[in-house]
């Protein structure tokens, strides 16, 4: 928790260029792919927010946190989204 509350929490739209990774052991990419590759309709990004620490962004709606700052031990904190309303009626 200390870690968390170290920095001030800023939730932005995306501004781009911004990259994010999805497994540890592979290199960070940006979110346009990120989201190709899970499928999020394109109209669908921009309206999606970002949880920043700092300069670090550390979560995505629709995709999750970052894992390369998930830490294996201690106490830990689970961000998640939940928009209201789906946008294609579902």
């Amino acid at each position: 928790m200390e870690w968390l509350s170290g920095a001030p929490l800023a939730v932005r739209g995306r501004g781009g260029g911004e990259r994010s990774s999805r497994i540890p052991t592979r290199p960070s990419k940006t979110l346009k792919r990120l989201f190709q590759d899970a499928n999020v309709p394109e109209f669908e990004r921009a309206r999606l927010p970002l949880v920043w620490r700092g300069e670090d962004l550390i979560f995505v709606a629709g995709l999750g946190a970052d894992v390369r700052l998930v830490d294996t031990g201690g106490p830990r904190v689970m961000l998640s989204w939940q928009p209201d309303a789906p946008l294609l009626g579902g």
